[in-house]
């Protein structure tokens, strides 16, 4: 087949893409959560094939991006394993007796722990499923990807578990220009809503990100917090961390009673916050205050 005619019809089968997310961009923002589903899984079996499929019968294939991140101009897609579309929209909703911790977190820097911040990131997460604790993530810049990491080694290194039993990913969708502001804020509020209804706590790191030239505080994650205190979720902000998850440790430590029904977590919450405690001290205080929370939502939180 000639190469002209061969380009011609691989730039009509994009533009067939596109327009099919397009329309499911639509769908998304206006449908309700079992659409929204539905919608994400056509979706992300849309961009898959933009990646794997031939436009022609002679066609060859194209490669894909490396296993990790793929990005795309309107969106972004997390392939790890052939079940990765289960692990993106497909696991099932978790039962009351599960122990589900929803971690927030934006790292454009990681401030006075450096590199430090990482291992901080990978060993929480470690340290979460190694205590039967199942992690839904929004994929935040820089934290989301050590997360996700660090769950892979751990999983895997497990005979018998597996990683969609094991933790969540919601990648968010990347505006294309085309959206109005109250539209994609709306979007926004609605998939945080729906990604964080099931857990029974809410970890928070770090906070920043850059925007235009500038590192600046993450207000997505500002907003998050906002859907956990109003869940009623234990909210969980680690302090040495720095940037909004700071200001929240702060908030929460001098409003402890406010936040918190149980007195005998105060000196856990203390550590978060304390420098000098050390990974390990900071770890163990995480993993106190999520347990405490298992099971039960703080009606003091509501608002």
């Amino acid at each position: 087949m000639p190469h002209g005619v061969f380009r011609r019809m691989e730039q009509e089968s994009d533009r067939r893409r596109r327009d099919q997310v397009a329309a499911f961009r639509y769908d998304f923002c206006h449908a309700g959560f079992n659409a929204r589903l539905n919608c994400a899984k056509a979706l992300f079996i849309c961009l898959l094939n933009r990646w794997i499929a031939p436009v022609g019968p002679s066609a060859p294939k194209k490669a894909g991006p490396p296993l990790s991140v793929r990005r795309h101009s309107y969106s972004k897609v997390l392939i790890l394993t052939a079940n990765h579309g289960r692990i993106l929209t497909n696991s099932p909703i978790p039962s009351t007796n599960e122990k589900i911790v929803f971690i927030s977190g934006s790292a454009y820097e990681y401030g006075s722990l450096g590199d430090e911040g990482k291992d901080l990131i990978r060993n929480l997460t470690r340290s979460l499923l190694r205590n039967d604790f199942k992690i839904i993530t929004g994929f935040g810049s820089g934290v989301g990807n050590h997360v996700v990491e660090s769950a892979l080694h751990e999983i895997y290194g497990q005979p018998g578990k597996r990683l969609a039993d094991q933790i969540r990913i919601f990648p968010f969708p990347i505006a294309n220009g085309s959206d109005r502001q109250p539209e994609l804020e709306s979007l926004h509020r609605n998939y945080r809503n729906d990604m964080m209804a099931q857990a029974d706590s809410a970890i928070f790191l770090f906070g920043n990100k850059l925007e235009d030239i500038a590192v600046r505080e993450s207000d997505g994650m500002r907003a998050e917090y906002e859907i956990a205190r109003s869940n009623g979720m234990r909210i969980i902000p680690v302090g040495v961390s720095g940037y909004i998850s700071a200001a929240l440790w702060n908030e929460v430590v001098d409003h402890y009673d406010d936040y918190v029904s149980d007195r005998s977590i105060f000196d856990s919450y203390l550590r978060l916050g304390d420098p000098g405690a050390g990974q390990a001290a900071w770890i163990d205080a995480i993993l106190e205050i999520a347990d405490s929370a298992y099971g039960q939502k703080e009606s003091i939180h509501q608002l």
